[in-house]
C-alpha cells in the first residue's frame, strides 16, 4: 500500500474528466506534491484497503485450497497421499 498508493492516486486523477489540467503522468505527480502536498498521495488509502485486502484473502485461499487438491491427486515423489504432517518438499523448504 505505502508504494502503491501515489501510483493509484496519479492513475485515478488521469482517468478523471480532469486530466486535461496534466500534460503527462509526470507532470500529475508533480502538480499533486507541488500543490497539495506528499500526504495527498495517500488519500482514500483506508478504503484501498478495504477493497483490495478481501480479494488478496481470497485469492491465497484459493491458491492453498488448490495447492492441496493437486498434491492429494499428484503426491509429490509418488508417496502416500497424505504426508502426516511433513507437507510438500518446497512447501517445507527443505531439499531432501
Amino acid at each position: 500500500m505505502l508504494t502503491t498508493s501515489p501510483f493509484d492516486v496519479v492513475k485515478t486523477r488521469m482517468q478523471s474528466t480532469q486530466a486535461s489540467a496534466y500534460s503527462s503522468t509526470l507532470d500529475c505527480f508533480a502538480q499533486i506534491a507541488r500543490k497539495e502536498g506528499l500526504a495527498n498521495f495517500y488519500s482514500g488509502s483506508l478504503a484501498r484497503c478495504f477493497r483490495v485486502l478481501p480479494g488478496q484473502g481470497i485469492i491465497f485461499m484459493s491458491a492453498e485450497a488448490i495447492y492441496n487438491l493437486l498434491e492429494q491427486r499428484f503426491p509429490p515423489n509418488g508417496g502416500p497421499t497424505h504426508t502426516k504432517g511433513k507437507g510438500h518438499p518446497l512447501k517445507r523448504g527443505v531439499t531432501g
